[in-house]
Parts: C-alpha cells; structure tokens; sequence
C-alpha cells in the first residue's frame, strides 16, 4: 500500500500582525515565510512542512492527548490585511494511483472559493462522454 504525499503553498499576502498568526499557527507544521522582495515582513507565504505536506486539519492537544480540529482557513482569515485574499494549494499523488490537487481562497471577511483537479472530469463531460475518470 502507499501514501498520498502532497506538497502545499500559498501565494503572498499581508497580515495585520505576523508574531500573533505565527502564534496562531503554531504546532500546525507550516513555516510562515517573507515574500521575496517585501519590503514588509507583514507579507508572507505559508508553506506546509507535515511530513504528507498536506495543509493540517488538526493539531495535538497535550491537555486532551488527542487531536483538536483546526479550520486553517477560518484561522488565516482572522489575520489577514482588508482587502487581501490568501490562496491555500496542495497537490500530491498516491503513486500513479491518484493525482489531485486543489485550492483555496479566503479574505479577510471569511469568505472562501474552491476549485479540485478533479473538475475537470465535470468538464470534460460537456465535450464528450469517452473518458475515464481512473486508471
């Protein structure tokens, strides 16, 4: 059997304060970056270093032993600059089983889009109906 292993990272944006989203992200295996060439330490990049490399949906509690849901894209919300948006993306295989990928947008007032490799398949349909949808 083999695993899904995924690489995830966002594009740049500003944050309104970056010690309190690092705090904010802590434990969550996502290294906090300055975007190259900024001027601002305030804009960042994230980039996910969970040894899957998939963006974490969870972390440890020690008080409860046991994992506590995280809503990542609830959390970088709360911390970014009006007016930005932060693009969250992963992509990985399982072998050559599986190859997915998706993204991720969020602003500063919560509000969250969505797209899935895997639309192309609904896509596709529209243009003829001799494809497969696995291997």
């Amino acid at each position: 059997m083999s695993d899904y292993n995924a690489t995830a990272a966002s594009n740049t944006f500003r944050v309104r304060d970056r010690a309190a989203f690092e705090r904010a992200l802590d434990g969550l295996s996502i290294r906090v970056a300055t975007a190259v060439g900024a001027r601002d330490t305030r804009h960042v990049y994230l980039a996910c270093e969970a040894d899957h490399g998939c963006w974490p949906s969870e972390r440890d509690d020690p008080e409860r032993h046991e994992g506590v849901e995280v809503d990542l894209l609830a959390l970088v919300a709360a911390y970014l600059e009006p007016g930005e948006v932060a693009i969250l993306k992963e992509a990985g295989a399982e072998k050559l089983l599986y190859i997915g990928g998706v993204a991720c947008a969020v602003n500063a007032a919560g509000e969250t889009a969505q797209v899935s490799l895997d639309e192309i398949f609904e896509r596709a349909a529209q243009l003829g109906d001799a494809f497969s949808t696995d291997i």
